[in-house]
Parts: structure tokens; sequence; C-alpha cells
């Protein structure tokens, strides 16, 4: 090993020493300032606890997204984070930590990762690989069905409220997919797409009210049967202009929630008959 190779080697074990003692301390913008632009986070192909929605083990890609990470952890009950080991190279470090912590669902997280980083030649971290016990970290984030059923309730009591935004933060997924039935509406959106739709519905509706008429499910999978009421005082709705009529609607949502949050949901609901409410259809 050269004597320039040996300094590069001792650099990003340097640097990498200097995050984890950032995360100790909480400085995550000390953390940031060390990630590159492109960074690649957790990029896996068929990650089985990305596929389950694990909120600490998702893909991100650039310090925005690193970013969320941090945000997760954040809520983690840390009890114990220990880095025991590293070994470095030019290109990479790799770290043995031992953690301990509380998940937001309650359950005790005992693990030992791990930690693959790569680094450039200025000592940024270009991509970062937690390998995990998958299976243990899958459970651990995994909600009950009250819980689950708790998460379905929320969303359909609030996503229609001023701040459903924020509500979206909680609830929803990395990679929500939405699926509504309504022409016009593509029938799977993101979250960006499904919040240009719920927009379109507040603005027509500016009093829209939902209520949770039944709910049912396991931890996995929830259907929750509901009612919608709103005045038509706003915007044009399915193509029918302001026509302050009240209108009801009923539904039925099917949701797919993993590690607490929705990660899938259907939305079954007979906007024909909201049409003809709305003298957009003959009676």
């Amino acid at each position: 090993m050269t004597a320039s190779a040996t300094d590069r080697t001792a650099a990003n074990l340097a640097t990498v020493s200097k995050i984890y003692a950032a995360f100790v301390r909480g400085d995550v913008p000390a953390i940031l300032d060390r990630i590159a632009p492109d960074c690649r986070w957790e990029i896996w192909d068929d990650n089985r606890a990305q596929r389950a929605g694990v909120p600490t083990l998702q893909p991100r890609v650039g310090p925005a997204a690193v970013a969320e990470f941090f945000a997760v952890a954040a809520q983690l009950q840390m009890h114990d984070f220990k880095v025991l080991d590293t070994t470095a190279s030019q290109q990479q470090v790799v770290a043995e930590v031992e953690i301990d912590y509380t998940t937001p669902t309650g359950q005790r997280l005992r693990d030992q990762e791990l930690h693959l980083w790569t680094l450039d030649e200025q000592q940024q971290v270009i991509r970062l690989r937690h390998y995990v016990d998958t299976a243990k970290h899958i459970a651990a984030f995994a909600a009950g069905p009250a819980a689950s059923q708790a998460v379905a309730r929320r969303f359909v009591l609030e996503h229609n409220q001023a701040d459903y935004r924020a509500t979206f933060d909680e609830l929803l997924a990395p990679g929500c997919v939405v699926h509504e039935y309504l022409p016009g509406v593509p029938p799977s959106m993101d979250r960006a797409g499904f919040e240009q739709f719920i927009a379109g519905f507040r603005a027509a509706l500016p009093d829209i009210h939902n209520s949770v008429e039944e709910i049912s499910g396991d931890a996995d999978t929830v259907t929750v049967r509901w009612t919608g009421r709103g005045t038509h005082t706003g915007a044009s709705l399915m193509g029918v202009p302001p026509s302050g009529k009240s209108v009801t609607a009923n539904g039925v949502y099917v949701f797919r929630i993993s590690a607490g949050r929705v990660v899938e949901v259907w939305d079954y609901w007979d906007n024909l008959n909201v049409l003809q409410q709305l003298g957009g259809l003959p009676g």
C-alpha cells in the first residue's frame, strides 16, 4: 500500500468515526455535510425489509433524502449504540455495530449489524448499506391489528383536513400507492398525485367531513367502511360547476399496512351516485 493509499484509508476511517460520533450526540447537520449529492443510501435490488416497509431501511438518494432517515431514527428510543470494530480500505469502511432500541410500535430491537460505507476521494459518502437481521427488523417494526386499524382510522378521519399533508408524513410509507376508480383520475397514484386528488375535493367541498362506519382487519390488511359528506360551494367537482348542493358518499377503503404505515390503499366508492346528487346525471 502506497503512502497516498494509506492516507486515504486513514481519512476514510476518520470520516466514518466522526459520522458515528455526530450520530451519538444528535448532530445531524454534521453528518449530512459528509453526504455526497448523489449518495445512494440503502439502494438494493428486491430488498425484503424495504418491501415490508421497514422505515429505517428504505432507499434514499442525496442529503435531503438521507435526512429523512435521521428523522426516522429520532423517533426510536435508543438504549444502546456501540461501534465494536471498523476496518477500512481506499474506498470503503466496514463497521461492526451493536444496537438496542425500542421502535414506535413498542417492540425492543437488539441486533449486531455491519455497515458498509463507500467514500469518494474527498471523503464524501457515496453509498451506504446496512447488513442486518432482516426478519428481526421486520418483526420489530410490525404493528398489531389494533395499531393497524388505528392507522387506517386516522387516514379516513384526517386526510381531508386542512393539514392533511402533515398527516401523510406520519401515515404513508415511502412509495405508498393509492388506487382510485374515477374517470379522469389515474388508477394508481403516488403520494404527490394523491395530494392533488384530495386538494381537488377540498377545493370543491370546503366543509368535507368523513366518518368511519365500520372497521376490521389484521396487522397487514384493514378494511374501513366510510361515509363522506360535504357541500358543493367551491370549485367544480367531477365536471360539475359549483351547485351549492349537499352530497353524501359511501365507500370502502382496503389498506395494506406495514411497520405502522400505509403501503397501499384501494378506494371503492359510489362516485356515480355522487355525480347524480350534484346534478351531473338524471335522477
